[in-house]
């Protein structure tokens, strides 16, 4: 049970007044806000085989925003991974960073490819 509905219950079950659990929903909230701000987007570029770390972003994700903001929209992004041209055109930035700015802290992409020397990489992005 979250935090929001606990606080509700504790309301119902008349264990707290309404004026208490309306001051601690909305320092959930605010905590909640807080914490959004802080976030950061973590990309990292592993070899596997070598167990190495050959790169390590931490960038907070407000600040990933502002940079996408200033790519023109009709300028044409593309990327080079594993001998295969990529167009990320396309990709809406902004949905993408809306819905980071909602989900849950962890994971968002994991990629696995083999280089051309049969090397493994690992590409993850994920929120802190």
């Amino acid at each position: 049970m979250d935090a929001t509905r606990k606080i509700l219950k504790l309301i119902s079950e008349g264990i707290v007044s309404i004026k208490e659990g309306n001051s601690l929903l909305k320092s959930i909230e605010i905590d909640k806000k807080e914490k959004k701000e802080t976030r950061k987007l973590v990309i990292k570029l592993l070899n596997e085989k070598k167990d190495q770390s050959l790169l390590k972003i931490t960038i907070p994700l407000n600040l990933v925003k502002t940079g996408m903001r200033l790519i023109p929209r009709e300028k044409k992004i593309n990327m080079r991974l594993a001998d295969q041209n990529y167009s990320l055109e396309a990709i809406d930035w902004e949905d993408i960073f809306k819905q980071a700015s909602d989900s849950e802290l962890g994971d968002i992409f994991n990629l696995e490819y083999l280089t051309q020397d049969n090397e493994r990489m690992k590409l993850e992005i994920s929120l802190i």
